[in-house]
Order: structure tokens, then sequence, then C-alpha cells
């Protein structure tokens, strides 16, 4: 199965990107405490590599969501099956997610997040499509533009395989 991958993005190349979020991040908030929640299962390995990056206060929390039916069918719902613990309400709000493809669960995110009181909520996906957005809000922190194609390593999966791969594939269809 391994044969049918095409690296798109080095683990080198990743590094680059997540220091460069990370003082992006710390840049917008120097004088803040944001919680910082990760959308898990995708994001927990690039969440784990941005985190330590950041080097200033901040809180994290958790969120896990479902928005594909049969597991590889894009659905237009977003479920939450994991909310945060903490309260957000008065917080700022940093959501890190490993891939935006319409934006629909990044809408869904932060409207949640401040339906729930949130003062600020900012995005901060590793990977976002070059196809057409579709979400009401924009994506704050983008760290690489790909085209379509599904993509796994580095946390992302192919029905809960290849996430511990150090790079960014393409799983191409064999021939």
């Amino acid at each position: 199965m391994t044969s049918n991958l095409k690296l798109i993005i080095p683990p080198e190349e990743i590094h680059i990107i997540i220091n460069r979020l990370a003082k992006e991040i710390r840049n917008d908030y120097a004088t803040k405490n944001p919680v910082i929640v990760c959308v898990l299962k995708g994001a927990m390995i690039f969440f784990a590599d941005l985190v330590r990056a950041l080097k200033m206060p901040f809180e994290i929390d958790f969120v896990e969501t479902m928005s594909y039916r049969n597991g590889t069918l894009p659905s237009s719902d977003v479920i939450i099956i994991k909310d945060t613990q903490c309260d957000v309400s008065g917080r700022d709000v940093l959501i890190v997610e490993c891939i935006v493809d319409r934006g629909v669960t990044a809408t869904a995110l932060i409207e949640y997040m401040r339906r729930r009181g949130a003062d600020s909520v900012k995005f901060c996906a590793l990977l976002m499509r070059s196809k057409p957005f579709t979400g009401t809000h924009g994506v704050d922190y983008i760290g690489a533009r790909i085209e379509n194609g599904y993509v796994i390593g580095y946390g992302l999966d192919y029905n809960e395989h290849f996430r511990g791969l150090p790079g960014l594939y393409i799983m191409q269809k064999p021939k």
C-alpha cells in the first residue's frame, strides 16, 4: 500500500511551516493567554509540535468532530462527538486543525465557540485546499495550500492507518 503514496511535504518542510506559524501566532497573542483547541484526531501531531514551538503562555483543550459519512465522503453536517472541557467564555480561542477542505468544519467550530461566549476565535490549519472555500469564516493561519487528493501522514489517516508517517502524502489510486 505504501507504494501508492506520493510525498507532497517532507518532514523538514513541515518543521519550517510550524516555526512560521508559531511566530505568527506568538505575534498575535503576545499579551494574551489563549485556549488552544486541537481538533482530534487528525491534528494531534501537528498540534503537539505547534504548541511546543509557541514559547508563550496558553492553555490547551480538545474537540473531536465528525463530518464524513462512511469515513471518506464529506458531509455538510458537523457533529461534535467530544467537546472541550474548559470554559471558553471571555477567552481568546485558537482552533488548530490538520486540513481545511471546504471550510464547513472550520465554520461550525468557530460559530460554536462564539456561541459559548469566546471573546475571539481564530483558526489555524496545517493544510488548506486550493479549491473553493465554502465556509463563512476565514482561516487565520495557513501552513500550506495543496491541491486535491487524499492526504495522509503526520496525523492524517486513511481508515485509522498511516497517521504515524513523518511527512504528508497523497494516496494515489492503484493503476
